[in-house]
């Protein structure tokens, strides 16, 4: 204790310093405390955008449809979707589900015809996801029947409207052609481009009676209370019948893997950052070393052991790191938790064609503060260990 209330009054023999220091540590503690809860907060975004509005939580399908889904067959669907979608919202872990198709199509407003892709909906239990009838622009949501959402670059490329009609024309689950004149319900802006030009979105009953696929759907979407829940929950799937289970981590590999690039960089920066800390660190108490020579060889000669003569110098770093890094947390706190609610507003961020919007909301984990901050006070107080051998090697005669 006595070696503590030396070591804090040492550290304020030369103010200016200290505060310069600490506020080095702070910076660093803190900068990297508000880059760890931004990548988080944007990544969650990411993952939560993909899940609503690609992938779901988890994806049944007919058995070989995940390595034939880029043509999009509709020979592999399942047979009575609502039965076993009835069985998988008794389970527990899960909210609800969602029957798709998803084909190709053409698309065509008369002078113009484009390639499409399909996906149909049920509007009642799409509307349960919260997602897509939020960002209806123009029009409202689907009802059912004949009705159709594109998307708001496609319907200004095919320069269309609310109330006007398209025709799709698709092969059938026979092998033949139909086609339907849909009226256009509404117009969407999911903030994807490439899923706003290219996908356009119809009634499910539509599209069954469309592709002559009464009582089928290519897939059932899951969507669960709690993602962690994923892996049990396709066991328990998996365990109905014979069907082909994903879950959202397996079919979004990319984007796991973007987001472990993203935590090697973060750790690359956060080991500059200690790097300046630690040298600033060192920087300061070298010098103090030296200043204070006369004095270490003045307590040497009173009886001081070396090994407290460390201690002192190694409790002054401990104070210079907890102060450094208790600013730090106070003020990447107070910055996480602005952004965390107002949020960076940009222009329509996109990430691998996953829209998040026009604002990216931080996360706010105090447990991340918690961590930087006994690291920085474990690190500065390491980093004290070499100016406090040098204290501790003088030789009390010639340090007076």
């Amino acid at each position: 204790m006595q070696l503590l209330r030396m070591a804090v009054r040492n550290v304020f023999r030369n103010k200016r310093r200290t505060w310069l220091t600490a506020s080095v540590i702070a910076v660093g503690i803190a900068g990297m405390g508000v880059l760890s809860n931004f990548y988080q907060g944007e990544f969650e975004q990411m993952i939560d955008s993909t899940i609503r509005s690609q992938t779901g939580h988890m994806k049944v399908q007919a058995p070989g449809y995940a390595k034939e889904a880029r043509t999009l067959p509709l020979d592999l669907a399942i047979d009575q979707p609502m039965a076993l979608l009835e069985k998988i919202e008794k389970m527990p872990e899960v909210d609800f589900v969602a029957p798709h198709i998803r084909f190709g199509s053409m698309l065509s407003n008369g002078e113009r015809t484009l390639a499409m892709r399909i996906q149909a909906v049920d509007p009642n239990r799409e509307a349960l996801l919260n997602y897509l009838n939020q960002k209806i622009v123009e029009g409202k949501y689907l009802t059912g029947g004949n009705q159709i959402l594109v998307g708001k670059k496609l319907a200004k490329d095919l320069k269309v409207k609310t109330g006007g009609t398209l025709t799709l024309i698709a092969n059938t689950s026979q092998g033949g052609m139909n086609a339907a004149d849909l009226k256009i319900a509404g117009i969407f802006a999911s903030g994807s481009n490439q899923f706003d030009e290219s996908t356009v979105i119809i009634p499910l009953d539509q599209a069954q009676n469309l592709l002559y696929m009464q009582d089928q759907a290519t897939e059932l979407t899951v969507f669960l209370k709690n993602r962690t829940d994923s892996a049990l929950v396709q066991q328990k799937v998996e365990a109905l019948g014979r069907h082909e289970v994903q879950t959202w981590q397996e079919m979004n590999k990319d984007l796991m893997g973007m987001m472990k690039m993203a935590k090697a960089s973060q750790g690359i920066m956060s080991a500059i950052l200690f790097l300046i800390a630690i040298f600033s660190i060192v920087n300061t108490m070298t010098m103090s070393v030296t200043e204070r020579t006369r004095e270490i060889g003045t307590m040497m000669a009173m009886g001081t052991y070396r090994r407290e003569i460390v201690g002192l110098f190694l409790c002054e770093g401990g104070v210079l790191g907890t102060l450094g890094a208790a600013f730090g947390t106070l003020l990447g706190g107070c910055i996480s938790a602005y952004f965390a609610i107002v949020g960076v507003r940009v222009s329509g961020v996109q990430s691998m064609n996953i829209g998040l919007g026009d604002v990216i909301y931080s996360a706010f984990n105090p447990s991340t503060f918690l961590t930087y901050f006994l690291l920085g006070v474990f690190v500065t107080t390491l980093a004290a260990a070499y100016p406090a051998l040098l204290a501790s090697r003088l030789k009390p005669v010639k340090a007076l």
